[in-house]
């Protein structure tokens, strides 16, 4: 799996991206480090579908809630250049080695990740920085109004960049 993640940084690197949502969907699951995480595949289609209809190839996206880096993952292999936050609470990240294994693979791929604080939604990005931001299975885990989070977050898009949002 290492030298998988080696070859593809080096690849990456070259500029051999992986357009196909499908190829990138396959090699992502070969080279993904927790067994049995990556679901079906429709979930990420559907986020890649939309990625490369509103957001220019190359384009740079924050993936707030990030979590298992998964969706992040796949965009990164598409050739995206992916930026994810997260403050790594749910149980899962923190057992085993999960979450030193989720660190590995962001630094492999050339994904730029943030441990925040819990509730603090303040990143160090500069405002225009991002094309695009996704938030996907968020705002059900906020234990207050997602107003700051909104707002942080669009402060960080360039004009014309949008935010995707979505819960489970």
């Amino acid at each position: 799996m290492i030298l998988l993640l080696k070859q593809k940084a080096k690849d990456m690197n070259n500029r051999k991206i992986v357009r196909n949502v499908k190829e990138a969907f396959s090699l992502l699951k070969t080279i993904y480090p927790i067994p049995g995480y990556i679901g079906s595949e429709s979930g990420y289609f559907f986020i890649a579908d939309l990625m490369g209809r509103f957001l220019p190839n190359g384009g740079r996206i924050l993936d707030i809630g990030c979590g298992g880096m998964d969706k992040t993952g796949l965009l990164t292999l598409m050739g995206y250049e992916m930026h994810g936050a997260d403050d790594f609470q749910d149980p899962w990240h923190r057992r085993d080695d999960n979450l030193e294994k989720l660190e590995k693979f962001a630094k492999e791929l050339g994904i730029t990740l943030t441990i925040q604080d819990v509730e603090n939604y303040k990143l160090d990005y500069s405002e225009n920085y991002f094309d695009g931001c996704m938030i996907n299975d968020v705002i059900e885990h906020l234990h207050r109004s997602p107003k700051d989070l909104l707002n942080n977050a669009g402060n960080w898009l360039r004009e014309g960049g949008g935010i995707t949002c979505n819960h489970a």
